[in-house]
C-alpha cells in the first residue's frame, strides 16, 4: 500500500489529512503533529499552574494583611477564596501533573525519533519534506475538507449509536475508544449509502439543500466516500438516516 493509497487508512488517518492535509499521510509527519500538540498542551498545563499559583499566593497574603489589620471579615472572605483554590488544585497535583506531561514528551519525542530513522533508512526524504506542509498548516491553520470531515463524522456517529444498540454503554465506550483506528474499507463500519451521507452533509451545512442539482451532490459524495477509502453501499434512502439519535452535526 503506497501512502498516496486511500485502502486500509483508518478513520484517525482520513480525519488528519482532511484537517491538516496530504502531509499527513506520512507516519513521519503524524508522529511530529503528536509532538506539537503535546507541546502545546504542556504550555497550556505550565501557564495554568503559574495561574492557580499567582492566584492562591494573592489570597494567602489577603488573608494574612486582613488579619494582622483586624478585619475578621475580609481575611474569612479570602480564607475562603484560599481554601477554594486548594479543594479545585494542590501542590503535589501540580507535581503528578507536570510528570504526567514529561513522560507524555518523552513518548512522543521517542515515536517521531523512531519515524525519522525509519524514513531516513529507506531515504522517503518526501517525508521530511511534508514536514515543512505539516508544519504550516498546524502553526498557521488553513481551511480543512469540511465535507470530507462532515463524512467522517457520520460514520462515527452512526458507529457509535449502532454500537450502543448491540451492547449499551459499554459498547458505545469501546467503539469510542478504538473504533478511529479501524481501517475505512473494515466491514464493521457502518452500511451508509451515498443518500445518507448527503442528508448527513446537509444537516452540517457542508452542502445546501438543492433538489435541482441533487444529482450532482450525489455524485460529489461517491467521489468524496472512493478517496476516503468507504464502501458505499447501493440504493437511496430518503429523510434522517435510518437508526441514527445525534445525526444533526454541529459545526
Amino acid at each position: 500500500m503506497s501512502e498516496r493509497d486511500p485502502a486500509n487508512k483508518t478513520w484517525r488517518d482520513q480525519q488528519l489529512i482532511a484537517r491538516y492535509g496530504k502531509a499527513l499521510r506520512y507516519p513521519l509527519c503524524k508522529a511530529a503533529l503528536d509532538l506539537w500538540e503535546a507541546g502545546h498542551l504542556v504550555t497550556v498545563a505550565v501557564d495554568a499552574i503559574r495561574e492557580w499559583k499567582r492566584n492562591r499566593n494573592e489570597a494567602a497574603l489577603l488573608t494574612q494583611q486582613f488579619r494582622e489589620a483586624g478585619k475578621p471579615k475580609q481575611a474569612e472572605q479570602a480564607a475562603a477564596l484560599l481554601r477554594r483554590y486548594d479543594e479545585v488544585f494542590k501542590e503535589d497535583d501540580a507535581v503528578k501533573w507536570i510528570q504526567s506531561l514529561r513522560e507524555m514528551i518523552a513518548w512522543v519525542e521517542a515515536r517521531f525519533a523512531r519515524e525519522s530513522v525509519a524514513a531516513l533508512r529507506v531515504g522517503n526524504f518526501a517525508a521530511f519534506k511534508a514536514l515543512e506542509q505539516a508544519w504550516k498548516r498546524w502553526e498557521f491553520g488553513s481551511k480543512s475538507d469540511d465535507r470530507k470531515l462532515g463524512m467522517l463524522e457520520a460514520l462515527r456517529i452512526e458507529a457509535l449509536d449502532e454500537a450502543e444498540d448491540k451492547g449499551g454503554i459499554v459498547e458505545r465506550w469501546v467503539e469510542a475508544a478504538s473504533g478511529a483506528f479501524r481501517a475505512l474499507n473494515d466491514p464493521a463500519w457502518p452500511k451508509l449509502s451515498a443518500r445518507d451521507l448527503h442528508n448527513y452533509l446537509v444537516a452540517a451545512k457542508s452542502f445546501k439543500r438543492d433538489t435541482k442539482h441533487l444529482d450532482v451532490q450525489l455524485r460529489q459524495v461517491r467521489r468524496l466516500a472512493g478517496k476516503l477509502g468507504y464502501k458505499l453501499q447501493p440504493g437511496k434512502r430518503g429523510g434522517r438516516p435510518k437508526g441514527s439519535r445525534n445525526w444533526r452535526i454541529e459545526r
